[in-house]
């Protein structure tokens, strides 16, 4: 049907090579398969290695970050210093000590250093507060982890904690009703004498009575932070 001259959809009505009977030129010419008898193979596209070295699967990405961010000193005391609020109620012996060490320390470092010539003259005073405020800060705190380490400290301590985080809720009411900051037993008690406000802050100290006893990852969790921020001894 290829080669017949009176079909009207022949391209070649005389041939391929031009007209009936004309030979086909070496460089036209198609050999014909051979067959070997081998099965026969399909062509596959070649495939590209998938790499595996550092990758790691999803479910391995959250603890590997956690690990990473475990080791680095500024990133966990900056998580530690956004939460201070709450590190102050968890250790309020660290916190007050730190308190009474700012506050007696630049009473003391007035009477005997002499006046800024920069910013202001308070510069040097303000300075070194905070420093020695900082030392003995790092020091009770790391000294706390140590007598939690006996019940009866850690009883003692959890006692003073749930009022702190009853107080510190209702801190944070009057902050969001835009209430003047008075955490004064009179301001405390004005605020606890509505019903509402009053379930919510034992809704809190229960919900942290049993977070800080039971949850242990959570507890683990916030000593890595600590102890990576310096303000907890590794393995206490």
């Amino acid at each position: 049907m290829g080669d017949n001259p009176y079909n009207p959809y022949n391209p070649y009505p005389f041939g391929r090579a031009g007209g009936p009977g004309t030979p086909v030129p070496p460089e036209q010419q198609v050999a014909a398969p051979v067959n070997t008898g081998a099965p026969f193979q399909p062509v596959t596209a070649p495939t590209l290695p998938i790499p595996s070295g550092p990758l790691k699967p999803a479910k391995e990405a959250l603890p590997f970050i956690v690990n990473a961010a475990g080791k680095d000193f500024v990133l966990n005391l900056i998580f530690v210093g956004f939460l201070w609020e709450v590190w102050v109620c968890l250790y309020p012996l660290a916190a007050f000590a730190g308190f009474f060490a700012l506050i007696y320390g630049m009473a003391l470092l007035r009477n005997v250093l002499p006046p800024s010539p920069v910013i202001a003259p308070g510069l040097y005073v303000v300075v070194l507060g905070f420093l020695a405020a900082g030392v003995v800060l790092w020091s009770v705190s790391r000294l706390e982890h140590t007598l939690a380490r006996f019940s009866a400290y850690r009883i003692s301590r959890h006692l003073v904690r749930l009022p702190l985080l009853g107080l510190a809720t209702v801190i944070m009411i009057q902050k969001v009703q835009q209430l003047p900051y008075d955490p004064s037993p009179s301001g405390v008690m004005r605020i606890l004498k509505v019903p509402t406000n009053l379930a919510i802050a034992i809704a809190v100290m229960v919900a942290a009575h049993f977070m800080l006893w039971n949850w242990k990852w959570a507890r683990e969790f916030w000593h890595q932070r600590l102890a990576a921020a310096q303000l907890r001894r590794r393995g206490t």
